[in-house]
């Protein structure tokens, strides 16, 4: 009960064949006014208790062209846009271009664009990708992403600031039940440099730069059961730090026997990193609706398990449980999320009804 809030809107578009253009509109509104701690970098933040915003979207598609974009407009006159194409230059290789441009003062609470942050605010960047289909069992994926800030961000206390974010991918796939790839990537962002003098030195923004590495095997071991093992390591460094490193090594099992009432994800994982600063990103499975990329730092083990229990038909019972073991810390967390020692468990569950 601490705020409600109203959404209202619609959408109205026309279909043709080829192509299609719409025009959307949402009105959100709070009873209790939104009042944040703004600072300098976050001075265009939504903060009343109204927004209006308004939009178009276009897709058109001839051939192997397909042309896309949207642009919208928030109720204190921000603009935000993309567009795109998607283009097949042969039956094995096809490109992709997207253009975006988020104004420093665009406020949408609920925009999902492609983005170097959190928000889709204050950026401009065209990334380029490019898919290449050697042959029946070998695939090159690869993007160039490249991106500026025209004003100020968290932690970066200047305005214009750029970065790039590199990525290539080879999979190997000789049968079904056999998958391999090996990726690499590359991010250059800005950062304010580490010791510096406040305002009294003009260098203070310089740049992180960071390496992540992986091998990923998919095996398909019989019709009900997979694995799926993985490695990888990054390094990562930022100006007047030492360099960084972090590893994971991890082994999933997944069970889903074909029209059998029960199915099971487990994993085991070990991890090994400098700091928060070299953490690493995986996916988890969870129980239905749930999502879950957790960020593996410090140094420890992860294991989880994820079963599904159909009991009948339209009632479905998920139970999850996983499980952080820590051999560098004894405390976790702080103020009410503190725990003493260096374990942290959880369980949930989950019971769904069809009609």
């Amino acid at each position: 009960d601490a705020i409600e809030e109203s959404i209202f809107g619609g959408e109205i578009s026309i279909t043709d064949k080829n192509y299609t253009f719409g025009i959307i509109s949402a009105i959100s509104s709070y009873k209790g006014n939104v009042n944040r701690n703004l600072f300098p970098y976050s001075q265009f933040q939504f903060n009343s208790n109204f927004n209006w915003v308004t939009g178009a979207h276009y897709n058109w598609i001839n051939r192997n062209f397909n042309i896309f974009g949207e642009i919208s407009r928030s109720n204190n006159n921000g603009i935000a846009q993309l567009h795109g194409i998607l283009i097949s230059l042969h039956p094995k290789v096809s490109l992709s271009i997207l253009y975006r441009n988020y104004g420093k003062d665009y406020q949408n609470l609920f925009s999902n664009a492609i983005s170097e942050g959190s928000r889709n605010v204050n950026e401009k960047g065209i990334l380029s990708g490019l898919n290449f289909k050697l042959n029946k069992k070998w695939t090159l994926s690869s993007y160039f992403d490249q991106f500026s800030f025209p004003w100020l961000r968290y932690q970066v206390d200047a305005p214009n600031t750029a970065g790039v974010d590199v990525f290539g991918q080879l999979k190997y796939k000789p049968t079904k039940k056999l998958e391999i790839y090996s990726r690499v990537r590359h991010r250059n962002r800005p950062y304010n440099s580490a010791g510096r003098s406040e305002l009294t030195d003009l260098d203070f923004v310089s740049s992180t730069d960071q390496w992540n590495y992986r091998l990923n095997i998919n095996v398909q071991i019989s019709e009900s059961i997979q694995l799926r093992s993985r490695v990888e390591y990054m390094t990562f460094k930022r100006n007047g730090l030492e360099n960084e490193t972090g590893t994971l090594i991890l082994q999933d099992f997944i069970f889903k026997p074909p029209m059998k009432k029960i199915s099971l994800n487990a994993r085991f994982a070990l991890f090994d990193t400098d700091s928060y600063n070299s953490r690493i990103y995986s996916y988890e499975n969870d129980v239905l609706y749930f999502y879950r990329i957790p960020a593996y730092f410090n140094r420890g083990a992860r294991i989880y398990f994820t079963g599904r229990y159909k009991i009948k038909k339209g009632i479905d019972l998920w139970i999850r449980w996983s499980r952080w073991s820590y051999r560098n810390i004894d405390q976790i967390s702080s103020g009410l999320n503190e725990i003493q020692g260096n374990t942290k468990s959880e369980i949930r569950a989950q019971l769904r009804f069809k009609f």
